[in-house]
């Protein structure tokens, strides 16, 4: 009878765990798709202000004014590219660590079958 609720209590504890392991992924994986959707903003605003550069420059040329823009807009879409690829790299460690929770939760739930 010990026996039985030592495993009974082992398995539940398992599962707890298994499903905490679950909670974690789906938190990441909601954080990597809000990530993307960073990216994919940061992506627009680059397309943007690249028109709006090349508008610039090929309506006034070189006016002092004009000029400033455009070295505003370049800093801007400079900016906006730096941004984009620490998005990237973002994305990239929280699949990486979706993988690896996956990994444990899938040895989890082999642990689990073998023990019983």
């Amino acid at each position: 009878m010990v026996d039985q609720n030592y495993i009974i209590r082992e398995q539940r504890e398992k599962l707890e765990e298994a499903e905490a392991q679950i909670k974690q992924i789906n938190e990441i994986e909601a954080e990597k798709e809000k990530e993307k959707q960073e990216v994919q903003k940061l992506s627009q605003e680059i397309a943007k202000t690249v028109e709006r550069l090349q508008t610039l420059e090929n309506e006034h040329g070189s006016n002092l004014e004009n000029e400033a823009e455009i070295q505003r807009l370049k800093l801007l879409k400079n900016n906006h590219e730096i941004e984009l690829q620490n998005k990237k790299k973002e994305i990239a460690v929280l699949e990486k660590m979706v993988k690896k929770q996956t990994k444990r939760t899938k040895k989890g739930g082999q642990r689990n079958s073998k023990s019983r």
